[in-house]
């Protein structure tokens, strides 16, 4: 991934559970639409989303979030809830979710021109 760039964590969701239990995927890129398309052709290489594919499911694009770092999608991982990141799952409260999901991230960077760069992002995505 490229350092000059911005990464963007996205949230996927399936139209039904993987194998009985996965409904979502996250990942970063700096290019989320690309990698997004990648996943939607079933060509992204990702073998929780070749299952879905193989199983016939649909997935879709659910939400993009502006973070600091890498480490901001391991922390969104770990919550092992990503249903609350989803607006399919969630559409009254996503976009609450996301917003102290980015603010919580934002401390560590404090006032740096990367987190001023987020938050103009977090305007354009709506989640102000």
């Amino acid at each position: 991934m490229s350092k000059d760039k911005l990464p963007y964590v996205y949230v996927l969701h399936f139209s039904n559970p993987v194998g009985g239990r996965s409904s979502h995927y996250c990942g970063v890129s700096h290019e989320p639409m690309t990698r997004a398309r990648r996943h939607a052709r079933g060509t992204s290489q990702v073998r929780i989303v070749e299952a879905c594919h193989e199983q016939g499911h649909q997935v879709y694009l659910s939400t993009i979030i502006p973070v600091p770092d890498r480490k901001s999608e391991r922390m969104l991982k770990r919550s092992k809830n990503l249903k609350r990141y989803c607006k399919f799952c969630n559409p009254d409260n996503y976009r609450k979710r996301v917003k102290n999901f980015v603010e919580r991230e934002l401390e560590k960077y404090s006032d740096t021109e990367h987190a001023r760069t987020i938050r103009q992002m977090m305007e354009v995505f709506d989640y102000e």
